[in-house]
């Protein structure tokens, strides 16, 4: 049995529109690029914009969640004049499947991490896990997550506690 070029091409077609957005282009299919606005707004509801987004996938921490690893967005809003903290966004994925779980609240700003008195520290309410409350800012860009004795977590094979700065301006993200 031999098919038809138009047959064949509308068999890669069929397949290929299963598994995702693809484009024709120049004799060759490609992955289409797919765009998402933040999940997380702007500004918190008094106005205050982002001071920093932290993003990054650790080992599964959360008590009585099964699973191997979450991905985790924390964003920080401060003051706009003054620069103190106000609020907090934390996004979790992978503790509910790809269901996203939002936790909200304020955040302060301390010192002290285990070993290191001068080392600066974030601290989120009540309103996140207490496996999730504790970040030593390393520098701008790398939040390592502490235990309650302010120590930093160890990771295991797959996974570390390290969040990284995302710092492209707020908007829609293409992959």
């Amino acid at each position: 049995m031999k098919l038809s070029k138009s047959a064949i091409i509308l068999v890669i077609v069929s397949v290929l529109a299963g598994t995702g957005a693809y484009l024709f282009q120049n004799g060759y299919f490609h992955k289409a690029p797919l765009t998402f606005e933040p999940p997380y707004p702007e500004i918190n509801a008094n106005g205050d914009p982002i001071r920093a987004v932290f993003e990054g996938r650790i080992p599964c921490v959360v008590t009585g969640v099964n699973c191997e690893k979450l991905k985790v967005g924390l964003v920080l809003y401060e003051n706009e004049e003054t620069k103190a903290p106000t609020t907090y966004w934390l996004g979790l994925i992978g503790s509910k499947g790809n269901e996203r779980v939002v936790m909200q609240g304020a955040w302060v700003e301390r010192h002290g991490v285990s070993g290191y008195p001068n080392a600066i520290a974030y601290e989120l309410d009540s309103n996140t896990p207490l496996e999730l409350r504790y970040y030593w800012r390393v520098n701008e860009d790398i939040l390592l997550l502490l235990d309650q004795r302010m120590s930093p977590k160890v990771g295991n094979a797959a996974w570390g506690y390290m969040l990284s700065r995302y710092a492209q301006p707020y908007g829609p993200r293409t992959y």
